[in-house]
């Protein structure tokens, strides 16, 4: 059998560890929901077989590629140097890896960037409250990072030129015309590149910031749910082994 007693939770997962069940009866006993027992599959087989499904995509490769370049657009807008991370933490209950950490007026700060992929995403991302997973990805950071506060800073970067070229290609894959070179080609192509290139943009209409404060209360009420989550594991692990189960 697993050693489950060794979990650790990413800290891109506490959002849905953290979701409440539906029911009172399991709300009151702080029990888990449904959600957060979908996420712990994906522990389970992270943790048991080495099989994590890193869900990957377009928009998910731009952050990636443009990481860089909103940290110094970040560092430019709150006129702080950054220090960028390359180590992965754990406290024995949760475990994540930043993008970069530094002092943000005096404070002690762990940054996050999320490159948005056009224009409407970034106004979309802005336009409301903080993501609830991104919220408690924070202040798990800071849990790990031992600071006072997070940043989630939302960065519209120019599209890197390989993923632009990709994007024109599947432009002009759907288009009925007979080569790159014809002028209604040319023309969406142009288009398409002005839609996701913004270096004209005014630096700080580029940047929205969202600040996460500390809160070790509830990353108290996180390690009850990882140990509930470890239990979980166990009588997973129990069930997939068994090979069967019966219907009720």
């Amino acid at each position: 059998m697993t050693d489950f007693s060794q979990v650790t939770v990413r800290c891109s997962s506490l959002g849905k560890l953290m979701t409440e069940p539906k029911s009172k009866e399991d709300k009151a006993a702080g029990n888990l929901s449904e959600t957060a027992k979908t996420e712990l599959i994906r522990t389970y087989s992270d943790f048991k077989y080495g099989r994590y499904v890193d869900i990957k995509s377009k928009y998910t490769e731009k952050g990636k590629a443009v990481e860089e370049t909103s940290i110094t657009m970040v560092s430019v807008i709150l006129d702080c140097e950054f220090e960028k991370n390359t180590e992965r933490k754990t406290d024995g209950w949760i475990s994540g890896e930043i993008d970069c950490v530094g002092n943000v007026g005096g404070i002690r700060t762990v940054v996050d960037t999320k490159s948005s992929w056009d224009m409407v995403t970034f106004l979309s991302a802005i336009s409301g409250s903080l993501n609830s997973d991104y919220v408690a990805q924070m202040k798990g950071y800071c849990q790990l990072w031992e600071t006072q506060q997070a940043i989630v800073a939302y960065c519209l970067t120019s599209c890197p030129q390989h993923l632009l070229e990709a994007e024109k290609y599947k432009l002009l894959k759907s288009m009925n015309v007979i080569s790159e070179e014809s002028p209604e080609y040319q023309l969406a192509a142009l288009s398409l590149e002005h839609n996701l290139t913004f270096d004209e943009i005014p630096l700080e209409e580029r940047v929205f910031l969202f600040y996460v404060q500390r809160d070790d209360e509830w990353m108290q009420r996180v390690r009850g749910k990882v140990e509930k989550g470890r239990d979980w594991l166990r009588d997973f692990e129990k069930r997939h082994l068994a090979g069967k189960a019966y219907a009720v």
